[in-house]
């Protein structure tokens, strides 16, 4: 089967979805099928490049910053009069089976879909994030635009839609109305990538020594916001004065430093940036315990790229995050229920000052949570299922 790939991130763009493009692209490969990825054009890359195998494409693009209506993301828009002879020439000399697009609302996605169409190739769209904001107004902005243009879009040619966890699904069914209901297919990483880091570098360069370490990994916006653990923190060092909370990421919203400021913590918080992606295992080893999806709007891969290096997390989520996978059966991962502050600093701290014995079981159970729904063989597999379904 011939597989076209569609994100307008890709690496070496450090985002969860281009990471997971990536690791889909590979599994693809190596099942025996032939895959293409058409992206954007990041900066000081070529148009046509060739990683493990796989050719990606590389469409130019104008890169902006709408501001906060984005989270102060820069996005890239590749719509101009060339795109579409660009993209049937592509299309004409690959001739797609299928197209798996990720991305609801870039315009390479829009593009893509009405090139599928005349073409009559079917897709399927892996909605990674909601299209949802902390500020009211952009909230109603993003609904109507996600209504009134993104629909149309989403329900062209013979397609099926997928969302990464319940919150997703919900609201993009809510949006699109699609003619099939919104399927699950959960987020994937390649899980015997992260446990291999050495935390020395880390360590020194921080003055971690003798801290006990609470990794926050991701980027900062309004939607992981970092708050709710800033504000369990003055709880938190009361009981562990060493405890030194460590963001890894961009940090496009800096609401949570000013809130460590007037808590009187700041000096407890070290934000070092974006890293690159080789370097994440480090930081992980450095890393007692990893907190930072907490705002209940579902549960990242960054999230399972932590679990699967065997540190301990605590999330907080609605209930029922992931259909069909009861987390009953994992009782030592702490993936719990709106989490108030107070309970957030004892969870924390409880598994801070966990034996040995305990946090062994925890990584054993997490690792058997991964590997069992989120390793990127099973979630290919369900991806290639629904290809056939459509081809056929």
């Amino acid at each position: 089967m011939k597989i076209l790939i569609v994100n307008a991130f890709f690496p070496p763009m450090t985002t969860g979805s281009s990471h997971f493009s990536f690791d889909m692209a590979r599994e693809y490969l190596r099942q025996g099928h032939q895959v293409m990825v058409v992206t954007t054009q990041p900066e000081n890359t070529s148009t046509s490049d060739h990683i493990d195998g796989i050719h990606i494409t590389r469409v130019p693009a104008k890169w902006i910053a709408p501001g906060k209506v984005s989270f102060n993301y820069r996005l890239p828009f590749c719509i101009r009069p060339s795109i579409f002879r660009r993209l049937n020439k592509i299309f004409k000399a690959f001739e797609p089976d299928v197209i798996h697009q990720n991305g609801q609302f870039f315009d390479l996605t829009l593009a893509t879909t009405l090139v599928a169409r005349r073409r009559k190739i079917p897709r399927v769209l892996t909605v990674h994030t909601p299209l949802t904001h902390t500020n009211t107004f952009a909230r109603l902005l993003i609904s109507t635009v996600d209504r009134l243009v993104l629909r149309p879009f989403a329900n062209t040619g013979k397609s099926r839609i997928f969302g990464v966890d319940r919150f997703t699904m919900d609201m993009v069914q809510r949006r699109y109305k699609p003619k099939t209901p919104v399927g699950f297919i959960p987020a994937t990483l390649d899980v015997r990538a992260f446990g291999a880091g050495d935390p020395t570098r880390i360590i020194d360069h921080y003055d971690l020594a003798n801290k006990k370490v609470i990794l926050s990994f991701g980027h900062v916006i309004p939607i992981r916001s970092r708050i709710p653990l800033i504000r369990a923190l003055p709880e938190i060092l009361s009981k562990v004065p060493n405890a030194q909370v460590v963001v890894v990421g961009e940090v496009y919203d800096t609401t949570f430093l000013k809130i460590a400021e007037e808590l009187g913590v700041a000096s407890h918080i070290t934000v070092v940036g974006r890293v690159p992606h080789v370097d994440v295992p480090d930081y992980l080893a450095a890393a007692h315990i990893e907190t930072h999806d907490l705002d209940i709007h579902g549960i990242g891969i960054t999230t399972f790229e932590v679990m699967a290096a065997g540190v301990p997390i605590i999330a907080s989520v609605d209930s029922d995050v992931f259909p069909g996978i009861d987390l009953g059966q994992w009782p030592k991962v702490r993936i719990l229920s709106g989490l108030s502050t107070s309970q957030l600093s004892h969870e924390i701290v409880d598994l801070l000052n966990a034996d040995s014995a305990q946090l062994e079981e925890m990584q054993i159970q997490q690792l058997d949570l991964i590997t069992k729904n989120f390793s990127v063989e099973i979630v290919a597999e369900k991806y290639l299922t629904v290809f056939h379904e459509l081809t056929n």
